[in-house]
């Protein structure tokens, strides 16, 4: 998923991505005094604060200070006072919600975290800005840690040697980030999800007392030490999810929540979603289908669960690899598996929303089948009492319904849509004009028979009972549009809708975003 489309929209009177808003005023953020000696260069995500007087390094160490969306204005504020005392050049993230986008769970996990990234002209006033910045920032809440880099101290504040200006060579067809070496060679600016320095670079002394003043501090003992991580199966900007053995070498899972980043729609973080999912599947022990939890603790700034190791895999890939797309001898056989799958999810619901229970954001990926054709649900991050009708902060595209649905109501709309995904692994063009499933339903009951259109019936029942209803249609296409047509009449009409859609104005490719993001 691309998360910079939600910055764009497509209007009623317009087919395509168009290019958004300036930021309003609660989400943009301002720096009202800024000196006459800088100028500042606005970019798609950054602003720039340059000291026209000051030359910048071509590389050199740099911070990064983190913060919570809620202390934003206040850290930009003490920051960028102290950075014009010591007319030090600096770039900050330009809004709110660009922010909120850049610590969400599935972002950039080498950029989140980083709001305002700082130049120091030399390893002096590097020093000397750690520790005034530090200081200052102190009494604000701790934002999110920032992975490439290393914090100092406990502190907001964080720091790494990389590129000041814009270096880069290629290698195998890819455009690699890079700093000079001492023989003006360019070399690799990693940019992993890890702090690391380059080979020529010496930490400076205050740093080296730092680390071995953290390395002698006694750490207090957690459930984590009797944990062996064997590898990730998973990793977002909340955390991992780690395949690891128990103190009995029992195969477990551990999920990771990390503090104020992995942000959902709600402003949700990770380490509250990895609490509430604990204690919804505490409330859930005793169910047939939801996976088992052994425990929850806390260890270091991070949240844990250690969870039952389920065998299997999920309904997405069991579907990539069991579903007949290229002949009809397996159709019955396929279709006796997912009726059964699907009456045991009709069920595990039941037994769940029994429990006061809704699940919240059902989807494939949460599903395990079983080697014996059992399934099994996990992830219950965002399940909330059945009556809750504040929207899941975490959605999984084609599998949600009309908004403000109680989490009953959700849980069965996307049972629904997984019934016909099973039978129809396609996208969810039903969202752009549901008039398409007359169509959709024609095909599967052709292809796979009555039981395949029962069993959706019998799902879209129970919706209708609980009024868990579609979003509302993006297009409204009416069916009399929808009709077959031979591979080269599709190719022409896509060529002929490109050659009638070509503008002479700012857009080079229509509905394209890449052409606003690079300008």
């Amino acid at each position: 998923m691309d998360l910079r489309y939600f910055k764009y929209f497509i209007s009623t009177n317009n087919s395509f991505y168009t290019k958004p808003d300036t930021p309003n005023r609660e989400s943009a953020l301002y720096i009202s005094n800024i000196p006459n000696n800088y100028k500042t260069i606005r970019e798609n995500h950054w602003i720039h604060v340059i000291n026209k007087e000051h030359k910048l390094p071509m590389q050199g160490w740099k911070i990064h200070i983190s913060t919570t969306i809620d202390s934003a204005e206040k850290t930009l504020e003490i920051v960028s006072n102290v950075l014009f005392d010591y007319k030090i050049s600096f770039k900050y993230v330009k809004s709110l919600w660009e922010l909120s986008i850049k610590n969400s769970k599935y972002s950039n996990r080498s950029a989140a975290g980083k709001f305002i990234t700082i130049f120091p002209p030399n390893e002096q006033v590097f020093l000397n800005l750690l520790e005034i910045l530090s200081s200052l920032l102190d009494t604000l809440p701790r934002g999110p840690y920032i992975l490439t880099d290393k914090r100092w101290y406990e502190s907001n504040v964080y720091f790494r040697y990389g590129a000041f200006l814009s270096m880069y060579y290629y290698e195998n067809n890819k455009k690699v980030f890079a700093i000079q070496s001492p023989s003006g060679d360019l070399v690799e600016d990693s940019r992993s999800p890890h702090y690391s320095i380059p080979k020529f670079i010496t930490e400076p002394a205050p740093i080296r007392e730092m680390d071995n003043k953290l390395e002698n501090e006694i750490a207090e003992p957690t459930p984590l030490d009797d944990i062996e991580v064997i590898h990730a199966i998973h990793y977002s900007n909340g955390g991992g999810v780690y395949l690891a053995l128990d103190k009995l070498d029992k195969k477990v899972i551990l999920k990771e929540g990390r503090p104020n980043i992995g942000l959902d729609s709600l402003g949700i973080d990770a380490f509250t979603r990895i609490k509430n999912e604990a204690m919804i599947l505490k409330k859930l022990e005793g169910t047939r289908y939801p996976v088992k939890i052994y425990d929850f603790f806390k260890a270091w700034e991070h949240n844990f669960i250690l969870e039952e190791y389920i065998e299997g895999t999920s309904l997405r890939t069991w579907l990539a690899t069991k579903y007949p797309f290229y002949t009809n001898e397996t159709n019955k056989e396929y279709l006796k598996t997912v009726l059964k799958i699907l009456n045991q999810l009709i069920d595990a619901l039941t037994e769940i929303h029994n429990q006061g229970i809704g699940i919240g954001d059902l989807q494939p990926s949460n599903i395990i089948i079983t080697s014996d054709e059992n399934i099994r649900l996990i992830d219950f991050e965002t399940a909330s009492f059945i009556d809750d009708s504040v929207p899941s902060g975490l959605k999984t595209f084609g599998f949600t319904g009309g908004p403000n649905m109680t989490r009953k109501q959700a849980d069965w709309f996307a049972l629904l849509r997984i019934s016909r995904y099973l039978f129809l692994p396609i996208g969810p063009v039903q969202d752009i004009s549901s008039k398409i499933l007359e169509a959709h339903d024609k095909y599967i009951e052709n292809y796979f028979g009555i039981e395949a259109i029962k069993i959706i019936n019998k799902i879209q029942k129970i919706c209708s009972q609980v009024q868990a209803n579609p979003a509302k249609d993006l297009l409204n296409v009416e069916h009399n549009h929808i009709k077959e047509m031979s591979l080269n009449e599709v190719k022409m009409l896509l060529q002929n809708n490109i050659i009638n859609n070509l503008f002479v104005d700012e857009r080079v490719i229509p509905g394209d975003i890449r052409q606003y993001e690079l300008e």
